[in-house]
């Protein structure tokens, strides 16, 4: 090849090369944005990005050559003169094995700039999460896919994932009012992503039992109010998913719901689940009215928190009488209750309560999943006269310092037991002493 040739040749490899480098940085920032904007294939993806390493591996060897060339000394075997046969089988041996190398090395080295010149131009599309071999993309795709089981991939996979921004595309899987709905609803009170409140209030009044129930308890996770009234309706007309309601109700700490939850606590003919909940949801709600009581007070000018009243605490006469159901989950679940929602006067009758029953008597954990990786634990497990003190320590009654002396210098109650009215006893009397 004439010498003018081979200096075209090269240029226009030069040429190729160059453009091949800016078309491949171009092409990863658009493949990019693709994969999280666009795509609803996994499989396009994985078409798109088999062109991308071709499209590398291409420009790469096209720069590794012009390398090549440039370099003086690569090509010397090529063009050394002739000699004699034995030296010059031994040298083109050599010189071909380090030609091989090197061009090896040549070709790493620009495939490597321009991997990283396609990442810094894509902003991290190559090595970062959101590029375009990362996991956002993949569960963005997923997402979007009209396939259901990668929408449900998609939708686990979002869950494990709840800094990245696919809230939109989890709402409008609610919207559609699908099979999947459900799925979408309590990955978005997972993913405390209000942008999907919308969605979840469509389909609480729309969806069936099941997708209203994990509604109500999403909705309750963003601390949204605005299906408070509905649900306050379902829960007096007995309908929809009741359990679900009452928990969601209580979560938020609705003061409306006080009334219709105490009246199903004390539906001696529902199950254990419905009426567990709503012990819990009581002391739930009057936990926040104690907060909202003292916050509004404490605001004002010259409050002094030692003449500071209490709210009247409300809803709690169910969980007296439950005191003497058969059911010992009902039992435990009455008295965690009543440490949060117990006035004065329900002191004695804990007391008696106390006294009735056997010393190791223990509680078993309930818990309520409202939908995956959100349980409720609406009684806890332990000893059943530790609740009882404990309830006894936040109802808040400070004549009872004797009869816990009398619990403490008692052996044959368990030794938490023993501790705990020991030291009940001794903060009643420190604060007695203040006043």
């Amino acid at each position: 090849m004439k010498k003018g040739s081979k200096i075209l040749l090269w240029l226009i490899i030069g040429i190729v090369s160059i453009a091949g480098t800016i078309g491949f940085c171009y092409y990863t920032d658009w493949l990019t944005k693709f994969i999280l904007e666009k795509s609803t294939s996994i499989q396009k993806n994985f078409l798109f990005l088999l062109c991308w390493i071709f499209f590398a591996l291409f420009v790469s060897f096209l720069e590794a050559l012009l390398v090549r060339k440039s370099y003086r000394g690569i090509g010397k075997v090529f063009l050394k003169s002739r000699a004699e046969e034995s030296e010059i089988l031994g040298e083109k041996v050599e010189e071909v094995k380090e030609t091989r190398t090197m061009l090896s090395i040549y070709f790493l080295i620009p495939l490597i700039l321009n991997t990283f010149a396609a990442d810094k131009i894509s902003n991290g599309g190559v090595f970062t999460n959101r590029g375009i071999f990362g996991k956002v993309g993949t569960m963005k795709t997923m997402l979007r896919s009209d396939d259901p089981e990668s929408r449900r991939e998609g939708i686990k996979m979002s869950v494990n994932s709840p800094g990245e921004d696919v809230g939109d595309l989890i709402a409008n899987i609610i919207e559609e009012g699908g099979k999947l709905s459900g799925d979408a609803a309590w990955a978005a009170g997972i993913r405390q992503d209000r942008r999907s409140i919308k969605a979840l209030k469509k389909l609480y009044l729309m969806g069936n039992e099941k997708q209203k129930g994990i509604a109500i308890v999403a909705l309750s996770e963003l601390k949204d109010y605005s299906l408070v009234t509905e649900a306050i309706n379902d829960l007096r007309g007995r309908k929809g998913p009741l359990v679900h309601i009452v928990v969601a109700l209580g979560n938020l700490g609705c003061l409306e719901a006080i009334e219709e939850i105490s009246k199903i606590a004390g539906e001696k003919e529902k199950g254990r689940l419905i009426r567990a909940s709503a012990f819990w949801a009581i002391s739930m709600i009057e936990q926040e009215r104690f907060r909202r009581a003292w916050f509004e007070d404490s605001s004002k000018p010259g409050f002094d928190p030692k003449k500071w009243v209490p709210p009247r605490r409300q809803g709690w006469e169910p969980l007296i009488d439950a005191l003497s159901d058969k059911d010992r989950v009902l039992q435990c679940g009455a008295v965690q209750s009543l440490r949060y929602a117990g006035p004065i006067e329900t002191s004695r009758k804990l007391m008696e309560f106390f006294e009735s029953i056997d010393r190791f008597a223990k509680c078993d954990e309930l818990k309520f999943e409202a939908y995956p990786l959100k349980i409720f634990f609406l009684v806890s497990a332990g000893l059943l006269r530790t609740h009882i003190l404990k309830a006894l320590s936040g109802i808040g009654d400070r004549g009872i310092v004797s009869w816990l002396e009398k619990i403490a210098e008692d052996k044959s109650n368990a030794d938490e037991v023993i501790v705990i009215a020991k030291d009940l006893a001794n903060q009643i009397k420190g604060l007695s002493k203040k006043r």
